[in-house]
Formats: C-alpha cells, sequence, structure tokens
C-alpha cells in the first residue's frame, strides 16, 4: 500500500485509473479509494471475478467485465439477458457499464439506455489472451480522449479485434496507428 501512497501525485493529476483483480483486494482498494479522494474517475476491469466484488464494484465508475466474469458477479448470462445484466451493475451504483462478449459483440449503457455493439469481423482468430485487456485500454484511452461512451466502445471493439489475430498478449497490443479509427 506504501507504493500506492507514493503514487498519490501521479493518480491525482490522472484522467482516470484502471484497476483489475490480480493484485490484492486491499491494494486495489486502497488505490481506488485514493482516486476518488481525488476526484478521478475509476474503471474497474473485474478479472479475476468472484461473487464478492460489491465492495469495489459499488466504487467503480466504469466497470468492464467480460461475459464469464459478468454471470460469476452477478448470476446473470449477459448474452442471454443483456438488459438485466446492465441493470444488475447499476443497481450496485456502477454509471458505466462495458460488458464484453467475445464473437457476441459488447451491451453497454450509455447513461440510460443499453446498447449492443456487435464485434468485428475478424478471418483469423489467432489468441484471445488480451482482447478484454486492450479493449479495456482502449475504452480508457477514448473517454479520456472525450469521445461519446458510442464511440469509446467502437474504439474499444476496433483495438481488441486486431489484439486476437496476433499471438501473444504483449506482441497484440496494436499501435494506435493500427486502430484506424476515427
Amino acid at each position: 500500500m506504501s507504493d500506492i501512497d507514493e503514487a498519490e501525485a501521479i493518480i491525482k493529476n490522472a484522467d482516470m485509473l484502471i484497476v483489475q483483480l490480480e493484485i490484492s483486494r486491499e491494494t486495489v482498494d486502497h488505490a481506488i479509494k485514493l482516486a476518488k479522494k481525488h476526484g478521478i474517475k475509476v474503471l474497474l476491469n473485474p478479472a479475476p471475478a468472484d461473487n464478492a466484488l460489491d465492495s469495489l464494484i459499488a466504487l467503480a465508475d466504469i466497470l468492464t467485465p467480460n461475459e464469464t466474469e459478468c454471470e460469476t458477479i452477478s448470476g446473470i448470462n449477459p448474452i442471454k439477458n443483456p438488459e438485466e445484466a446492465v441493470r444488475f451493475f447499476k443497481d450496485k451504483g456502477v454509471k458505466q457499464i462495458c460488458i464484453t462478449m467475445g464473437e457476441h459483440g459488447v451491451v453497454y449503457n450509455d447513461g440510460e439506455n443499453v446498447k449492443y455493439r456487435p464485434s468485428n469481423k475478424v478471418k483469423n482468430i489467432v489468441d484471445t489472451t488480451a482482447a478484454g485487456d486492450t479493449f479495456t485500454a482502449g475504452l480508457a484511452v477514448a473517454l479520456c480522449e472525450g469521445n461519446s461512451i458510442d464511440d469509446a466502445v467502437a474504439f474499444a471493439n476496433k483495438a481488441a479485434s486486431i489484439t486476437v489475430t496476433i499471438k501473444g498478449a504483449q506482441p497484440s497490443l496494436p499501435y494506435r496507428t493500427e486502430i484506424n479509427f476515427q
């Protein structure tokens, strides 16, 4: 936690804090609370997920679970019940929800309405390892640049569709120039 405290100056000047759950929950909770103290938006990618995340979810401004994580947390299959899945997280206090569903696209809310964006067509899927992380990063970049949620989801979707065409997590992350997004 001292590492988080030492990074307070960086956090308080950030546009957004992105966290996931591959480090201790206490550390994630501490980082989120520090960001909130400074009015910084928090994007939580709840991976790996379990059904005991209510306190962290309630602190998130934006949540990006995949379909499996959504179902683990909520008990709701977002492919079968997308509106119910988004409503579950909204009822927990999350303002913005983007549930990635692989080839089934993305279900998200624009503040009020539940929307759906199909996945980009990919001819040769090689490795899906970093698709969710790429989507989350792309979403954050686009939102921090002032794009609408619709445009941010489209940007993130495009970035993730490039990622799945290359083997390996780090080598597959696209450069911005590869995304060709307007």
